[in-house]
């Protein structure tokens, strides 16, 4: 039909342009999916979606074009493949082999990520649209939450003392996972070359996520803003844009800031959230709305307007100063306002480096001066788990047991709370030249068309590595390594920005070998990733399945979990609550041999280890019950549960595995905050 003749030459030349767009697209869409599912956290998110991205991958070699990325984005593709590689090597080291199978399959994921991402040249434009369409697909995300809290029958289904914690499980995450979609957002809006409503809508969003990530309370997240602003004005052309927009996200958040922490005020997690809550959702939308309306007038303001050159950029360097003066008034207001400035910082950074617990917030966490945490704690065990391996560390995410040994206080944490202290502790120096490296050739591939491209090329390629940069600042303070939505962003969107500077400036570069005998590797590679995958996939579908139905069908939920064991044979987990519907059956012998089989898999399981001291100290036998828990004591020394359960064994006292059960939730409530 000729009238579409036009439309299929337009599809046409961007498929031509951008021969990876497609898979693309489906990328983006899982990222969406993994956003509104607990950050595609669990096994049965992250795996598929693994699958899915290798299927893609293999699906692209076959039938696109050779890929001819320069050989800056070749090496990335090469370093940060040789650290998923690295991470499951180092399975034959780690005290936990499956932990570290864990960690490098989420590794591996994001390896296949930052591949799909960079073999093929994409368009500015096309690149445009997908940031432009994970950040609406994110805002959607966060638009249903809102809404979901205001009809909570109590808010801790939606808070984590006091923190909006959904959909990510992690307040911080959850917190990431907004202004991880901000910045495209943010950047959108100001573009000239953006679609007159698009633009009104971005803003729009760009305001809604302020709100969201201001309900997470992450002081890691305020501590981020500054760098990532002058980041933004930096590394984007048109700073007067990227200014402007700033600015009016600022008035937004400048109105919403009073409502949303009104909400803080009389919180309680065990009621609905309340009018307080309410009055600030509205206040969030009608903002939100606002913005857009602001947006899309001052769009079509700015296609009215038409400046040369040399004035755009007058008017852009004039907003950068007024910025920057404005920047250094304030700075010098606030500052002066406190007695002795660095005093006042000396002493936050010695209260840091003491640690501690948190205070009990009964307000706003973001209003209070305390540096309180277990974050330093946790790096100089991180640390010094590295200066013991310094090679090849301990194995990927083996950190839990390290802490448990070395910490000092009564937390638990799986993750040292950093990505550096991560590679170094996990992966050692290996592992930091693999990832690093990686790193920086993707941002030398990225940087032609940041510094020399035009038009919303070069936007497309600032934003790809300002998302990542985000990540990287943020996660210094945390463990978004973990969360297959923020990290998977971070690395498909470095390798997109060098996937448009490809495509801006081609490279003499050659196709990627495909030698008979490399296409065999590489066929047997991807063999061996997909089974790897796929059986940790299956184990864990059926670990979760017999979790969730171990009450009502307690034999149906036995035999998923002994398929989970065969199919997984690193793993205790699947023993582990095995034995814990045992025990719900009254069957200890049964309980007692599947908690043996999990230390057969993990002989330092504090866990089973006290669970077997508290079965031999109900069948009395007292000389096994003090074995038993000697190795708990060894395996986590301030394990408060392990140290309550023993006083009471040493006395002679019977402790029931029930009563260590009991134990068990009751430390979290302590250590977490009730569920």
């Amino acid at each position: 039909m000729p009238a579409f003749d036009p439309i299929r030459e337009r599809i046409r030349a961007v498929v031509v342009g951008s021969p990876s767009l497609p898979f693309l697209i489906v990328a983006v869409g899982v990222l969406v999916w993994w956003a509104a599912d607990e950050g595609g956290f669990l096994g049965t998110a992250y795996l598929p979606g693994a699958l899915l991205f290798l299927a893609m991958l293999v699906a692209a070699l076959m039938a696109l074009p050779a890929p001819r990325p320069p050989r800056t984005l070749q090496l990335a593709i090469a370093l940060i493949g040789g650290y998923a590689a690295w991470s499951y090597l180092s399975m034959l080291w780690a005290g936990q082999p499956h932990v570290a199978w864990e960690g490098a399959n989420k590794t591996a994921l994001y390896a296949l990520a930052f591949a799909l991402f960079a073999l093929w040249p994409v368009r500015g434009h096309a690149a445009a649209f997908l940031a432009g369409a994970f950040a609406l697909g994110v805002t959607a995300v966060g638009l249903v939450e809102l809404l979901r809290v205001d009809g909570a029958a109590v808010s801790v289904a939606f808070f984590h003392e006091g923190r909006l914690a959904e959909p990510a499980g992690y307040a911080n995450a959850n917190t990431a996972l907004w202004f991880t979609a901000f910045w495209p957002a943010l950047i959108l809006a100001g573009r000239r070359e953006v679609p007159v409503a698009l633009r009104g809508l971005f803003l729009g969003s760009a305001g809604l996520l302020t709100a969201l990530a201001l309900l997470g309370q992450s002081r890691g997240w305020l501590l981020a803003l500054p760098p990532m602003a002058i980041l933004a004005v930096v590394t984007i052309v048109g700073r007067g844009r990227t200014l402007a927009a700033l600015a009016a996200a600022g008035l937004g958040a400048a109105v919403m800031i009073g409502p949303i922490l009104n909400a803080y005020d009389n919180f309680d997690a065990a009621k609905p959230p309340g009018q307080a809550y309410s009055d600030a959702l509205t206040v969030i939308l009608v903002v939100s709305v606002a913005l857009a309306l602001v947006g899309t007038l001052a769009a079509v303001g700015d296609r009215r307007i038409k400046l040369s050159a040399q004035t755009a950029r007058r008017v852009s360097g004039g907003v950068a100063a007024a910025a920057a003066l404005l920047a250094t008034a304030g700075t010098t207001v606030l500052v002066s306002k406190i007695d002795d400035p660095v005093g006042a910082l000396s002493d936050r950074w010695s209260e840091f480096k003491k640690g501690g617990r948190e205070p009990v917030f009964t307000g706003s966490r973001l209003a209070s001066a305390s540096t309180a945490s277990y974050r330093a704690d946790a790096w100089t065990v991180a640390w010094e788990s590295f200066r013991s391996h310094p090679l090849g560390g301990v194995g990927a995410d083996n950190f839990a047991r390290d802490y448990a040994l070395r910490g000092k206080s009564d937390q638990k944490p799986k993750y040292p709370h950093s990505l550096e202290f991560r590679v170094l502790s996990q992966t050692g120096l290996v592992g930091l030249l693999l990832l690093g490296g990686g790193f920086a050739a993707a941002i030398a591939a990225a940087a032609p068309a940041i510094r020399r491209g035009r038009a919303i090329g070069a936007v497309a390629a600032g934003i790809g590595v300002l998302t990542f940069a985000y990540w990287a600042v943020h996660g210094s303070l945390d463990w978004f390594f973990e969360y297959p939505v923020l990290s998977t962003a971070a690395f498909g969107f470095l390798a997109l920005a060098g996937a448009v500077s490809s495509g801006m400036f081609p490279t003499r570069a050659r196709p990627i070998p495909t030698g008979r005998a490399l296409a065999v590797a590489g066929v047997v590679a991807a063999i061996v990733l997909e089974s790897t995958l796929a059986v940790a996939w299956l184990a864990e579908r059926d670990l979760r399945k017999a979790r969730e139905t171990a009450a009502a069908d307690p034999v149906g939920a036995l035999h998923r979990l002994e398929r989970s064991s065969r199919l997984n044979r690193l793993s205790p987990e699947a023993y582990k609550a095995s034995a814990l519907i045992e025990l719900r059956r009254e069957n200890l012998d049964a309980a007692r041999r599947d908690f043996e089989q999990a230390l057969a898999r993990d002989g330092g399981d504090s866990f089973a280890l006290i669970q077997l001291a508290a079965i031999a100290s109900v069948q009395t036998r007292r000389a096994e019950a003090r074995r038993f828990l000697a190795r708990a004591r060894a395996s986590a020394p301030r394990d408060a549960v392990v140290r309550r359960a023993g006083r009471a064994i040493d006395r002679g006292t019977v402790v029931t595995p029930e009563k260590v059960n009991r134990m068990v939730l009751q430390d979290i409530d302590v250590r977490i905050g009730p569920e």
